[in-house]
């Protein structure tokens, strides 16, 4: 599933945008924001395709890993990162995907993350983006998914200190 978010010019909030206009919105300015749930390797290439992302980082998605990193290319960054899955069950971890490039931050996540789901339903709100770019907004992505880390590590805590 794809969402669109556009950022215009001076504006401190985002407005949820049809992908169909992912063209026109780049060329007007601002940033935006794809954000892809699932990964299909079609959607994938589709996707990269249509901003230019190096075959290596379209692989990096496709193929799951267990280790975060960043890449650096010409023309955007690439970063390999982990959340933690929305599952009582069992500590899981589960990978997304984020390019940073010129007005625009795109992200590929193998499944939904509370962390995504916070930022998508808040980011419309006025005066929530503060008037920072796409790279201040992953920033704000990635503290969001980070702090569950503290909330599963007290939780184990507790359940330890239980036994």
């Amino acid at each position: 599933m794809q969402r669109l978010y556009y950022v215009a010019p001076g504006a401190d909030r985002a407005v949820e945008a049809d992908p169909a206009d992912l063209a026109g919105l780049r060329a007007a300015g601002g940033w935006i924001w794809l954000d892809v749930v699932g990964v299909v390797p079609a959607e994938v290439q589709a996707i990269a395709d249509q901003f230019g992302f190096d075959h290596l980082a379209v692989e990096d998605v496709l193929d799951e890993s267990e280790y975060p990193k960043v890449d650096d290319y010409p023309d955007h960054t690439m970063a390999v990162l982990l959340g933690i899955a929305d599952d009582e069950q069992r500590l899981r971890m589960v990978e997304y995907d984020a390019f940073l490039g010129p007005g625009y931050l795109v992200t590929f996540l193998h499944e939904d993350l509370p962390g995504f789901g916070w930022m998508r339903s808040h980011l419309t709100e006025p005066g929530r983006l503060g008037g920072g770019g796409p790279d201040r907004f992953l920033a704000l992505l990635v503290e969001a998914e980070a702090a569950r880390f503290r909330t599963v590590v007290d939780s184990l805590e507790q359940q330890i200190d239980s036994l």
